[in-house]
């Protein structure tokens, strides 16, 4: 994980993994963790999108995805 420095991958699905950030209300980062993608692409079980909704984001910053898996995030 490169924290802030990291890229955003191309394709939602097969990102390597993602960066999970707990922000203040003024701004400031709390927290920054990196949750490896464990989707059917990487040889696990389940939807990458439904593996990101049981984090509860606020916020997604992506490339590459369909609008399927977006309302799948929710």
């Amino acid at each position: 994980m490169q924290g802030e420095s990291s890229l955003v991958s191309d394709h939602f699905g097969r990102a390597l993994s993602f960066v999970v950030v707990d922000v203040s209300e003024k701004g400031e980062i709390l927290s920054m963790r990196e949750e490896r993608n464990v989707g059917e692409h990487f040889g696990g079980m389940g939807k990458v999108a439904e593996l990101v909704a049981r984090l509860s984001p606020d916020i997604l910053i992506v490339k590459g995805i369909e609008k399927k898996e977006v309302n799948a995030c929710r």
